[in-house]
């Protein structure tokens, strides 16, 4: 998964019901601290469930976020 400025940010590591959760083990902490505050995550998992509307693209990369 991907931020709006290309970085990545974590894993999508599961999908359930169609909603994906993300790993967030492998992300850059520096941009993670904005990203999560942004997407509502709680800092203390590493694992996510990302809601459809924090989405602005899915392609052969990867997830990627809208800008916040």
């Amino acid at each position: 998964m991907f931020d709006y400025d290309g970085n990545q940010v974590g894993t999508v590591s599961d999908v359930r019901d169609g909603t994906a959760h993300v790993d967030t083990s492998d992300g850059d902490s520096g941009i993670l601290d904005d990203l999560t505050d942004a997407l509502r995550w709680d800092d203390d998992y590493e694992t996510h469930e990302l809601r459809n509307d924090d989405v602005d693209t899915v392609d052969d990369d990867g997830v990627h976020l809208r800008q916040f």
